[in-house]
């Protein structure tokens, strides 16, 4: 048979649409006429106005079905635009560019997939007019495939004119005296780059209102009839004013002007006036005649016969020009000058001499001249011609001498350059030097990596090359040297048969290899290279072969080796160096960053099984008529994004049925049965349609049957259901997720050998930012049928297996759960089953003394038996076994109620059920319980007869025995009662306890009865007859541990019902056994009066709680009264607290104080003492020292008390 795929369609990113400026064209497609095909769409990504010079991107959205062989797709780019990057599958890499066309040529992989190409490109800057529309299609073919073509997604250039011309005299005060000469700073800003016009043939006009004056070109006049671009352009010019016509007191208004084409051919001018004034006693502050110079040297291998170049710059830092200024710089013993370069960057007029002014050339006035005289050079010297020239006010020169170390020097000797700039008439006289130092010979290296036709960005799974280049720029051969890479765990080595070590033949870089394989002039140095990996540190190592260097010779070597990123791994950058070490040499490279980019991807997959879901193939697979089969799809999170919204739709296999991806015929004579509700995650929904096309645009876009009408779907269950839909709101699908969903469908009875059912699937989902994913889609997984022979069940060769379940023991019966597990290697063809019965055949009981052969008055509690398995198999009216009417109900057996048998038959019309692995049968078989019988161990062993019937009515048997050993329950429990005897002790009995024997409590205590002191859960065992009971009660009303921490007001108001209260704000007013405390003390003392007997506090208040509720949130309190009842008078008094329970006595305002804690004998000390909060003032006061108390702890304060 011929196996069909799934084509993969894409469904574009939620976008504006309009009729004038589509930002997506359609979807078009191409196949051989058969199962190969493509499609193809293209998406504006970037908004529809766009300024020049800034990228504009587009998602070129395309997929393959079957086997397609090479595709080419091809994109003619608008003649305004620039190509800037892209980023492709890595079968297709990047794109060639002939003219405006870019073509992207690859072989695609066989099979159903969908590709994104991201094409980067933007408007010419500065040469796209404004309002300029740009239209952009692509197209694609294959082997056999015609090429199709989009239509047109337009984008429009948006370009502004914001040139600006600025004119200012150089001088400050802009005043100036009659007849000078006067400089103005001209900038040009705009234009160029983004969103901005360039000019074209432009030109500047300088015009001096009234006349009178003369512009002289210092370098602005030379721009015109150019083309300009650049933003911030700065220039000069000159004017020279006419003496007789600008008086002492005079103002001139001085108008510049740019004028210029854009690219729309309209004319752009801008102009700007600067004015000036001529006072004729106006002084000029006095010109400074300054000079610096510097000098540098550069040499890589300071070694003989190697090269190295001096720097020298000698620049007039002054406001005056310099007649005289004169460099001179004589070349020092150990080096031969071979070349000089002199840049004269100011226009100046200069002489030269190189051999210590015997002979000087010139006037040059020329930039980056070389000197023509041939070598050798005592040194090079340079000043003004003598006598017409000088050098300018804040002007540079600069020189540029290469030259060769002398074969005779010695190592570690030091070789100094000195360079002298003089001006006699400014008495300057600076030198400035440059050394170096003789080294022995030796390797350098160079190490940078890069990545092979770096795409910009990356998604999880793609592959990639890194390329590491070795560089030895020494002197001297580089030996034994290891690259090491420690790769970032996100990274994959892809083998180390990836791995390629080359130079090049003609000295040039290399081309990256094509996929391994190297280009031309290049040597392969793999084998001569050891190279090594270790899995568990992702370590790459390579032994490079011997690197050569000398004066004239640097070798280099490149290495590729292949790496892959991890499926799932997030967005972000994966940082990458290398390192190389010889044992003397140890170097790292530059860090590459892989930049991946975020990934919404599914995979659908989509299996079958014929064994109940045991084990899942792609198919074909060949079953007979009346077979149910299993349908597994798995949606898989392959990329590193979270994806909600998750919606599934299947089409069922049905007569004339369409792979909606194709709109193509799936290929299925038949349909099947849907055997029950689907199987799906918590948080799905599935709707079920008995439309056999129906319209999925609301799921999926535009993929939807060629014909398709309104599905009515519905969340009632339907086995007549032609498609299925399984959608959820809420789950979030993370990466590298997966999750599964069960449909079971019958094979019809009545199919033929040589019917076919394909099936597949489609699946999108929305990114968390609610835009749409693309469309996924699985295999189509086909089945072909064939009619069964009629041959004997027993070929079957089925097995019985008992197991056991959950058994039961109570005080009424003892449950034997069981279940039979069915397996074997059933024959081909399979043989429908019809009928299985299960009969009980024995119950053997062994026991210990005669008295557990009496007789039991309970005939139906040995062995009736209770069906749990109601159906085996799923469906409704095929392939299932049912339970035949019995006490499948689940009831447990009734007085006179003994059944022995259970049977499951097939139900009418259906041929059977073909057993399948994991197909089992679950029962119980009811025994008395362990109390009715007079032993205590009794060993049982019960044995059923198995048999079952096929289609053609050939019956085969075989037994399966169980064997247990009961054990008994206590047969009653007992409860116990408490009493609490005070607030710290409870009594514990055992009501009848002369019903019992004897007795053991959790303590240890063996009487019935016992008193405790603490919380917790006390147990007691008590045995009658031999036979133990148990029971527990758990104390929790025992005042005892730590205290909570307590707060006050710390103003107090009695007569206003306010009293001075101490409680736990946590908790409301009154709640029972807020201090956790029975007992209190409230001392109060006052500056004025103390009571020895009550350890210096003139009031004393001591409470004792009710054992059964504690004392209630605000009991402590005072009513701001001495121990007669008399009032006190108002003012601060201090106190102190003592909280007591049944394990604990405290003053600690933490509560965690030791039990042991000393409180009899206190310190007073005057003076401030920390409180908790919210006291204002705390004191204690000094008449405490009469009995010395110690206040350790914090449980004391301060109470404003006022009447």
């Amino acid at each position: 048979m011929k196996k069909l795929y799934i084509f993969i369609t894409i469904v574009l990113s939620s976008v504006v649409l309009s009729a004038q400026n589509p930002t997506c064209t359609s979807v078009v497609s191409s196949n051989d006429g058969g199962n190969n095909g493509v499609r193809i769409s293209k998406c504006l990504m970037s908004n529809y106005l766009s300024p020049t010079g800034t990228v504009i991107e587009y998602d070129i959205n395309f997929s393959t079905q079957g086997s397609v062989g090479t595709i080419i797709i091809e994109d003619i780019l608008d003649s305004n635009f620039l190509f800037v990057s892209s980023t492709q599958p890595g079968f297709l890499g990047p794109p060639t560019q002939t003219g405006n066309t870019l073509k992207w040529t690859g072989t695609a992989p066989v099979g159903g997939y969908a590709y994104n190409i991201r094409l980067t490109v933007m408007f010419k800057p500065g040469e796209t007019c404004n309002g300029t529309i740009a239209s952009n299609q692509v197209s694609i073919l294959g082997t056999n495939i015609p090429e199709v073509i989009t239509d047109k997604v337009n984008v429009e250039a948006q370009a502004i004119d914001d040139w600006t011309i600025t004119k200012t005299a150089v001088r400050a005060s802009k005043v100036y005296l009659p007849g000078d000469t006067v400089e103005f700073e001209i900038v040009i800003s705009g234009g160029g780059g983004i969103g901005r016009h360039n000019l074209t043939n432009i030109n500047i006009q300088d015009v001096v209102a009234g006349g009178g004056a003369t512009v002289t070109n210092f370098g602005c006049l030379n721009l015109n009839g150019s083309t300009i671009s650049t933003y911030g352009l700065q220039c000069r010019i000159r004017v020279q004013y006419d003496a007789s016509i600008w008086k002492d007191g005079d103002c001139s208004t001085n108008t510049i002007t740019l004028t210029g084409t854009n690219p729309c051919g309209e004319i752009v001018t801008v102009s700007d006036t600067e004015t000036i004034c001529f006072d004729k006693d106006y002084v000029s502050p006095p010109l400074v005649g300054n000079a610096n110079i510097t000098k540098g040297v550069s040499i890589g291998n300071p070694v003989p016969n190697c090269s190295g170049m001096y720097t020298i710059d000698f620049k007039n830092t002054g406001t005056k020009d310099l007649t005289d200024l004169t460099l001179t710089d004589v070349f020092p013993a150990g080096i031969n000058a071979n070349t000089i370069v002199i840049d004269n960057y100011n226009n100046n007029s200069y002489e030269y001499s190189v051999n210590n002014g015997l002979n000087w050339i010139g006037p040059i006035n020329a930039s980056n001249y070389s000197v023509p005289v041939a070598p050798p050079y005592s040194g090079i010297m340079i000043r003004p011609v003598s006598g017409s020239s000088s050098i300018y006010a804040n002007s540079l020169i600069r020189v540029s001498v290469r030259f060769t170390v002398n074969p005779g020097v010695s190592i570690g000797q030091i070789i100094t350059n000195t360079a002298l700039i003089k001006s006699p008439s400014e008495s300057i006289s600076k030198q400035a030097s440059a050394s170096f130092t003789i080294e022995e010979y030796q390797p350098k290296i160079r190490l940078n990596k890069s990545i092979c036709n770096n795409n910009g960005s990356y998604e999880p799974g793609d592959e990639l090359v890194y390329r590491v280049k070795v560089e030895n720029i020494g002197s001297d051969a580089f030996v034994g040297g290891t690259l090491t890479d420690i790769l970032d765990p996100r990274l994959q080595f892809m083998g180390i048969n990836n791995v390629k070590v080359y130079k090049s033949n003609n000295g040039l870089t290399p081309l990256c290899s094509n996929n391994g394989i190297l280009g031309n002039n290049v040597t392969d140095l793999t084998t001569s290279s050891t190279v090594n990996f270790d899995t568990s540190l992702n370590k790459l190592t390579v032994d490079i072969p011997t690197l050569n260097a000398n004066c004239s010779l640097h070798e280099s070597i490149w290495i590729e080796f292949r790496v892959k990123i991890k499926p799932g791994v997030q967005k972000g950058f994966i940082p990458n160096n290398i390192n190389i070490n010889n044992g003397v040499i140890n170097k790292t490279s530059n860090t590459v960053n892989i930049s991946v980019i975020e990934l919404y991807t599914l995979r659908v997959g989509k299996q079958i099984s014929i064994d109940g879901g045991a084990t899942y193939t792609s198919g074909p697979v060949t079953v007979p008529a009346g077979t149910t089969v299993r349908y597994k799809i798995d949606i898989e999170n392959i990329g590193n994004s979270s994806i909600q919204n998750i919606s599934l739709i299947d089409i069922l296999p049905n007569l004339g049925d369409e792979n909606i991806s194709l709109n193509t015929p799936r290929g299925s004579t038949i349909g099947g049965i849907l055997l029950n509700p689907v199987t799906v995650p918590s948080g799905f929904q599935t709707y079920y349609s008995t439309n056999s096309c129906p319209d999925t645009t609301p799921e999926l876009g535009s993929v939807t049957c060629s014909s398709g009408t309104a599905a009515n779907w519905t969340t009632v269950f339907n086995n007549n259901a032609k498609a299925l839909k399984i959608a959820s709101n809420t789950y979030i699908l993370n990466p590298l997720s997966l999750i599964s969903f069960i449909i079971e469908v019958e094979v019809p009875p009545n199919a033929t050998t040589g019917d076919f059912m394909c099936n597949s699937a489609n699946a999108i989902g929305k990114q968390l930012n609610g835009i749409n994913t693309q469309v996924f889609s699985s295999e189509t997984v086909c089945l072909e049928t064939t009619a069964f022979e009629k041959v004997s069940c027993c070929k079957s060769d089925l097995n019985f297996e008992i197991k056991q379940g959950y058994d039961a023991f109570t005080q009424d019966y003892t449950r034997l759960n069981n279940i039979i597990e069915i397996s074997g290697a059933p024959t081909f063809p399979l043989i429908p089953i019809s009928e299985i019965k299960i009969t009980m055949s024995d119950i053997d009981i062994t026991y210990d003394y005669e008295d557990c052969a009496k007789c039991i008055d309970d005939p139906k509690l040995w062995g009736s038996m209770e069906g749990k398995t109601n159906y085996l198999g799923t469906g409704v009216t095929n392939g299932q076994l049912f339970l035949e009417p019995n006490i499948g109900s689940g009831a447990i057996p009734q007085k006179d109620e003994a059944f022995r048998e259970l049977i499951w038959s097939k139900w009418s019309g259906s041929a059977g059920r073909i057993i399948q692995s994991g197909d089992a049968l679950e029962f119980n078989t009811y025994l008395p319980p362990k109390s009715k019988i007079p032993c205590c161990t009794t060993s049982i062993k019960i044995c059923y007869i198995v048999s079952w019937k096929d289609a053609n009515c050939n019956v085969c048997e075989t037994p399966i025995c169980r064997t247990i050993n009961l054990e008994s329950l206590p047969k009653e429990q007992f409860k116990i009662t408490s009493v609490k005897e005070d607030c710290c002790n409870v009594n514990l009995s055992i009501p009848n306890s002369n019903e019992y024997d004897r007795f053991l409590w959790s303590t240890g205590v063996t009487s019935s009865s016992i008193t405790v002191n603490s919380n917790g859960i006390y147990t007691v065992d008590a045995w009658k007859n031999s036979v133990k009971y148990t029971s527990n009660f758990t104390v929790n009303n025992i005042l005892a541990g730590n205290f909570p921490k307590l707060s006050f007001d710390p103003q107090a108001k009695p007569d206003q019902g306010d009293n001075f209260v101490i409680r736990d704000y946590t908790k409301a007013r009154n709640t029972n056994f807020s201090y956790n405390a029975n007992k209190y003390t409230l001392w109060i003392f006052s500056r004025w009066d103390s009571d020895k007997d009550n350890n210096g506090a003139f009031r004393k208040i001591t409470a004792v709680a009710n054992c059964e509720t504690g004392f209630k949130n605000g009991d402590i309190q005072w009513d701001g009264r001495d121990n007669s009842g008399n009032k006190v008078q108002s003012g601060e008094y201090n106190f102190v607290l003592r909280l007591e329970n049944c394990t604990k006595k405290c003053l600690s305002e933490s509560g965690t104080c030791n039990e042991t804690f000393s409180y009899e004998s206190f310190v007073c000390k005057e003076g401030w003492v920390p409180l908790f909060p919210p006291l204002p003032r705390p004191r204690v006061w000094s008449i405490c020292k009469e009995r010395e108390w110690a206040i350790r702890t914090q449980r004391i304060g301060v109470v404003d008390l006022e009447w």
